[in-house]
């Protein structure tokens, strides 16, 4: 095997392992989130919904700055406030904060509406974190790294002249 495909094979399994876990991890954070909002009583808030099932039809309420055709959806306003009363639901948020321009806000409304919150992040070793397009930033631990394409995309490009000057 040539040292490109050997960095493409790798690069492939990153992907494909982070992405496993990210699914598992979502699913985890989930079900807690569904069970503290039976126990309080109250309803769960799936925030950024997307459209990603199950997550849209097991969630009580689902929320998102885009319309969405999903069960029981609430658009979001421009200002970022929810219609919802303080400590009213229980909140799932997972693969969010990444995109919205002002994450600070954002959590602060969240936690202003929920009695309990659940955030899940993408995997910061996850190279599809650090170049999807829409991420505004890539969370690293305690570290924000703002414009992960700009610091990703020319790493991940001379990994690859590397490796294919290899084959030479």
């Amino acid at each position: 095997m040539r040292a490109w495909q050997v960095f493409l094979a790798a690069v492939a399994a990153d992907v494909a392992a982070a992405t496993a876990v990210e699914h598992a991890e979502r699913w985890v954070a989930f079900r807690r989130a569904r069970e503290a909002a039976d126990r309080l009583g109250l309803p769960l808030l799936n925030f950024g919904c997307g459209t990603l099932r199950p997550y849209v039809d097991l969630a009580d309420v689902n929320a998102d700055v885009t319309p969405r055709r999903v069960p029981n959806f609430v658009l979001v306003g421009r200002d970022g406030r929810l219609p919802l009363r303080d400590k009213s639901v229980v909140t799932f948020c997972s693969h969010v904060l990444e995109h919205v321009e002002r994450p600070e806000e954002t959590l602060r409304e969240l936690r202003r509406v929920s009695a309990a919150l659940y955030v899940v992040l993408p995997k910061w070793w996850n190279l599809s974190a650090w170049l999807h397009p829409g991420h505004r930033r890539v969370y690293a631990g305690g570290l924000e790294v703002e414009s992960p394409q700009s610091v990703a995309g020319p790493l991940l490009a001379g990994a690859l002249m590397l490796a294919l000057s290899l084959d030479f």
